[in-house]
């Protein structure tokens, strides 16, 4: 679980996995302990964790939109270094004899896809988040105007009527 850790500031820590902040080390430890044990079963050699970069953790976070993905800038050396690592995994996972069509498929769903020109197409798919307060703004805008068109309708059928 060492690798789902990472200190924020000096007294606050974040689990890797679910992005909970914790004030102690130790009660992240308990955490992923508690909360993901079931992730890295006893005896297996690679957490599922590990593989964020590979599998897009990011982007299928709880809350994750366009612009929190936006804002985190994509470097190319990053990627690079995150392909490479997809293609070690690929081939632990599907070694010289399994067929390959599975590995092809791995490799063009999780590996080929890691560049910042395809992280960037895939952020721009993502819906983007729209606030409230900018709901509100369009509700208010298209209230105003169907106030204007009554009040100008009934002003010009009283001018009509006279």
């Amino acid at each position: 679980h060492e690798q789902s850790k990472s200190m924020r500031r000096r007294g606050q820590w974040q689990c890797g996995i679910c992005g909970k902040l914790f004030r102690t080390e130790e009660h992240l430890d308990q955490h992923l302990q508690n909360r993901h044990g079931d992730l890295s079963p006893p005896g297996a050699r690679v957490c599922l964790a590990d593989l964020c970069d590979v599998l897009h953790c990011d982007a299928k976070l709880p809350g994750a939109t366009a612009a929190s993905l936006r804002r985190q800038p994509c470097r190319a050396h990053d990627m690079e270094r995150a392909r490479h690592q997809c293609e070690a995994h690929l081939h632990q996972c599907f070694p010289p004899g399994a067929p390959p069509q599975l590995a092809h498929r791995f490799q063009e769903t999780f590996c080929d896809t890691l560049t910042c020109d395809a992280r960037h197409k895939a952020v721009a798919m993502l819906r983007p988040a729209v606030s409230a307060w900018r709901v509100w703004w369009w509700i208010g805008l298209v209230m105003a105007i169907v106030v204007n068109v009554a009040v100008l309708a009934s002003l010009t059928w009283r001018n009509v009527q006279r």
